[in-house]
């Protein structure tokens, strides 16, 4: 009898071992997810300049938007922080100027994550990753 209650509680460990690998895999494949989108992102925003890419009703973000539904991105509810502005859900994003007519971007991306032992203990359930963009002159 007494072995039979000692390959119980292996197999108990073994299954609670695969949950927590099974949840780091899935951490690393979403905040992978996340850091590829701000990278998209941020790549757009240079391409066209920052022109319009702080709004959501132009085309840079549309192709942004585009893009982010090839890649399967979502985010469920975004909350920025306060000195960034919200772009149609998908990023955060804040113009910071330089001297000299120069200026760059900020983006935040975020994916949800949501691992249902370890989110109900520690209640989060996101991951961020923040980049800047390449120095941008201004028109004069």
């Amino acid at each position: 009898m007494r072995e039979s209650f000692s390959g119980i509680v292996n197999i108990f460990f073994i299954a609670i071992f695969l949950v927590i690998i099974s949840g780091i895999l899935a951490l690393i494949v979403s905040y992978t997810k996340a850091f590829k989108m701000k990278n998209i992102i941020i790549s757009t925003i240079e391409q066209y300049e920052g022109s319009g890419c702080t709004n959501d009703s132009s085309y840079c973000y549309k192709k942004i938007q585009e893009r982010a539904k090839n890649y399967r991105y979502n985010v469920g509810n975004l909350k920025c922080p306060n000195d960034f502005s919200k772009v149609g859900n998908l990023y955060c994003i804040k113009e910071t100027h330089n001297k000299d007519n120069k200026y760059f971007y900020t983006v935040i991306t975020r994916v949800d994550f949501y691992f249902p032992v370890i989110s109900d203990f520690f209640s989060f359930n996101f991951f961020e990753t923040s980049g800047d963009t390449q120095e941008i002159v201004k028109p004069s």
